[in-house]
């Protein structure tokens, strides 16, 4: 999608639009910050990008990175918790644990694109590339000039003792609850090897009785 609307943008003879950077937030001297926000929209983006609202996949804080820039080498924390709204809104609770990053004031995120439109191809003022369906969200990055202006941080907390104790329960539960998935996957497959095996078995044995007659 990105290349259809690089050559849409070179035929019309225009440039993605460039603003400024936005403030960046106070300072907090404190370990970790939390923060809640919007990291996608249904607008169209600066790079004529539009997310529509049922385009994204079950999202998993586990699996997506908090990043800055989109730099996947410099992950900044954690996402707590990711959601998809009634809007079609992708909104984000994350833990930032790196002081200059939690001071950025935008949020944009990284998508693979599965399936798009080209939207008002022949018109250089309204052609844009609508995203249909996201297969995957790699990572969430805080920025001071995020393409989407409505992408912002709107809160900043330090979390409490208590919080932190919380999240630290419930991510062990995670980890538990993956680790017996992964045994119970691990034990289907070995009864499925199993019943191969003596079926295997059986058939070998049928014919050996029938050379013995």
């Amino acid at each position: 999608m990105t290349m259809s609307l690089r050559k849409l943008m070179a035929r019309h003879n225009v440039q993605a639009e460039r603003l400024p950077p936005l403030p960046l937030a106070e300072p907090v001297d404190a370990p970790s910050v939390r923060i809640r926000g919007i990291a996608a929209t249904s607008d169209i983006d600066l790079d004529r990008t539009r997310f529509l609202r049922d385009c994204w996949p079950k999202l998993d804080p586990g699996q997506i990175k908090l990043v800055v820039g989109h730099d996947r080498s410099r992950e900044v924390g954690t996402i707590n918790e990711i959601n998809v709204d009634l809007m079609g809104r992708v909104t984000i609770v994350a833990t930032v644990t790196d002081k200059d990053a939690a001071r950025l004031p935008g949020l944009s995120i990284s998508a693979m694109v599965a399936k798009y439109t080209i939207c008002n191809p022949d018109d250089r003022f309204r052609f844009a590339g609508e995203v249909e369906r996201v297969s995957d969200v790699n990572e969430v990055s805080l920025t001071s000039n995020p393409g989407n202006r409505n992408c912002l941080v709107l809160e900043r907390w330090i979390p409490s003792p208590l919080e932190l104790s919380n999240e630290a329960i419930i991510a062990k539960l995670r980890d538990i609850q993956a680790t017996v998935a992964a045994m119970r996957a691990t034990g289907v497959s070995r009864e499925r090897h199993d019943d191969a095996a003596r079926q295997n078995r059986s058939g070998h044995a049928a014919r050996d009785r029938c050379f013995d007659e």
